[in-house]
């Protein structure tokens, strides 16, 4: 309850925030004779309008892609990893090639214990008093049905939306057809 209250009070103060950074922007001693006039005064209402709106919200924060936070070893190793593998594309040695493998494999592991660490401390911060433990564990259990690709007439995989949806058409197309009777269909009685 007390959430929703804090959410009704920000709003009310980014309200009283709006209408008063548009009380102060207007002017509302403008002339209104020409054309001219009117699409100027519009146009600095628009911008009046925008402006208060800019300022009386908070910007939300752009979602980060990557929600791991990596270190400045694992983005080093990225960075050489991608070096030696555009040098082994170019020169095709042997030995450019060992070093890139190892540099994959180092950032593998790097990684994978990086994930690691993440999981376990995930799973250590699970408590059934706040219920974490049983959000955790319903979305473990939850079954996802994957829709498996359909093969077409001629023998491809069907992917996506679209070829999906042809290949159901034609395989309806097919199979729906209207019945043709030499003579009238029989009556039972």
């Amino acid at each position: 309850m007390s959430l929703v209250v804090t959410f009704i009070n920000q709003w009310y103060n980014k309200l009283d925030t709006f209408q008063s950074s548009l009380t102060n922007q207007i002017n509302l001693k403008t002339r209104l004779k020409t054309n001219n006039d009117i699409d100027v005064t519009v146009h600095n209402l628009t911008t009046s309008i925008q402006s208060a709106a800019w300022s009386s919200c908070t910007p939300n924060p752009t979602p980060n892609q990557n929600h791991h936070t990596m270190s400045s070893h694992i983005r080093n190793l990225i960075v050489q990893k991608r070096r030696a593998r555009a040098t082994w594309q170019r020169t095709r040695y042997p030995s450019d090639k060992r070093i890139y493998n190892n540099l994959c494999t180092t950032l593998k592991r790097v990684v994978g214990k990086l994930r690691s660490d993440e999981f376990n401390k995930f799973t250590a911060s699970l408590s059934e008093n706040d219920g974490s433990l049983w959000r955790a564990t319903r979305k473990i259990l939850k079954h996802k049905t994957t829709i498996s690709p359909l093969k077409k007439h001629d023998g491809t995989w069907a992917i996506n939306d679209i070829e999906k949806a042809e290949t159901f058409r034609n395989h309806l197309a097919a199979v729906f057809q209207p019945n043709h009777y030499s003579t009238p269909p029989p009556t039972y009685k």
